[in-house]
């Protein structure tokens, strides 16, 4: 054989190894090439994910250090608004805001009833966090000076739990009885 066809054939030989190792690569790195390819997409999307629950994770735990103190928030909001009608308790806040303003309280009387509807739409049964209000109408009577009784509207109306005075009769004080008196109607909120 010739130098030039041993020649030819050596290229040829190379050239089929080099066409045998494409072919292998194509048929058997290539699916693992894929494969990686998946691992690697599947890496940076968990760490895409691992990276939003702790935002996530941060953001609670901002919210429950903004509302650590929420139980005393609801402590306060259920003494001005109280669950039920808690007559009893609005007697003694009525007693102790006679006290207070140095008032003789000669007759009371409570009745509950359904609070005066809003213009906005009420939300469907069930689906609002917020309970209804209901109103507990109390009806004073009480009995001492003009400035005592001045000083017991305004307890009343300012005190922990909210209280409207919707009407009021002021009747001063005669020769015989020196005290004046006030018959006032309130209403006292409550949540159902």
């Amino acid at each position: 054989m010739r130098v030039s066809t041993k020649r030819i054939l050596s290229i040829l030989t190379g050239l089929a190894f080099l066409l045998g190792a494409l072919f292998v690569y194509l048929g058997l790195i290539r699916d693992e090439v894929a494969a990686a390819e998946k691992v690697r997409g599947l890496l940076v999307s968990k760490e895409i994910l691992l990276g939003n629950q702790e935002r996530a994770v941060t953001q609670v735990r901002g919210l429950i250090d903004e509302f650590k103190n929420f139980t005393q928030l609801q402590a306060t909001v259920s003494r001005a608004v109280p669950n039920g009608a808690s007559a009893i308790q609005a007697l003694r806040q009525i007693e102790a805001i006679a006290r207070s303003a140095n008032v003789v309280i000669s007759g009371l009387d409570f009745s509950a009833a359904a609070a005066p509807r809003t213009t906005a739409a009420a939300p469907a049964a069930g689906t609002s966090v917020v309970k209804r209000l209901r109103t507990l109408e109390v009806r004073v009577r009480a009995d001492g000076s003009y400035a005592n009784l001045k000083q017991f509207v305004k307890l009343l109306e300012t005190s922990v739990r909210v209280a409207d005075v919707r009407r009021m009769n002021y009747t001063p004080g005669g020769l015989v009885n020196s005290n004046d008196t006030i018959t006032l109607e309130a209403q006292m909120y409550y949540q159902e």
